[in-house]
Parts: structure tokens; C-alpha cells; sequence
């Protein structure tokens, strides 16, 4: 069985008293350093327990905030997954610069698109043929949507 440190203590207290001390200085000393154990002791284990309640509750924080970081982790990443933009490359007319655009803003009709290099306008179609590859570089991908 294992002891603790108060009931080690309480077994210092009954030797002392079980001992017939005089009123000498020796025994005022160690009454007073029985006392100051005494004290100590309470301290621990009041110490003890704040800190197992402590463990509980910061065991429960970090269950809820693991969570938390899942639901939190897994929506963002969904939704950075599909707003991960997608571009097309495209050769300016004028000054003849590779330039990549967002795909959702190259064929939308509503914006119109300058080169970032001559600030000229660039005009897409909306469906490239093999004949534009001067404006749309991707020539892999649409061998192989023929094939």
C-alpha cells in the first residue's frame, strides 16, 4: 500500500508526541518543523487535486477543439478544392506574350481582358478550333478529346 505524504506526517506527529519532549528548545524546534510538514502537505494535496481537475478540463477543451479543427479543416478544404481556379494559357495577339488567365474569366462575355504585358485588349472565343492554338496553347488536351 502505497503512502502518501500526509499520512507520513500524521506518523511524524505520533512519534513526536508518544516521546515525552520537554519544553526544550530542541522540541520547540521540531514541533514547528512538524507543523510546517503539516502545512506543506495540506498544499500538495490541495495541488493535486486542481491539478487532476485541470487535466480533466483541458482534456475535454482539447477533445472539442479537435473537433472543431476537423469540421472547421474538412469544410475548407472542400471548398478550397473546388474554388481552385483553373487556367488557360493564351498567347497575346499584339505583343505576343504567354499569359494565363483564369478559365471562369477568360469566357466570360461580361469582362473584358487586357494583357498584363502591353495592356492591350485580349478577345477569346468561346470554342477553340485546332487553328487557334495561337490563342489557346493546350494542344494535348484536345488530341486527346479526339481521340
Amino acid at each position: 500500500m502505497k503512502t502518501t505524504l500526509k499520512e507520513k506526517v500524521s506518523y511524524l506527529v505520533g512519534l513526536v508526541e508518544g516521546l515525552s519532549f520537554e519544553d526544550s528548545k530542541e522540541s520547540k524546534v521540531i514541533k514547528n518543523i512538524i507543523e510546517i510538514l503539516q502545512e506543506m502537505a495540506d498544499e500538495i494535496e490541495k495541488l493535486k487535486e486542481t491539478q487532476e481537475e485541470m487535466e480533466d478540463y483541458i482534456e475535454c477543451l482539447d477533445e472539442d477543439l479537435g473537433d472543431l479543427e476537423v469540421q472547421f479543416y474538412n469544410d475548407n478544404n472542400k471548398e478550397l478544392m473546388d474554388a481552385e481556379p483553373e487556367y488557360v494559357e493564351v498567347v497575346c495577339p499584339n505583343c505576343n506574350e504567354t499569359v494565363y488567365l483564369d478559365e471562369d474569366l477568360a469566357y466570360d462575355d461580361d469582362e473584358e481582358i487586357y494583357c498584363p504585358n502591353c495592356n492591350e485588349p485580349i478577345y477569346l472565343e468561346d470554342e477553340f478550333d485546332d487553328d487557334d492554338e495561337d490563342y489557346y496553347d493546350d494542344t494535348e488536351d484536345t488530341k486527346d478529346m479526339e481521340d
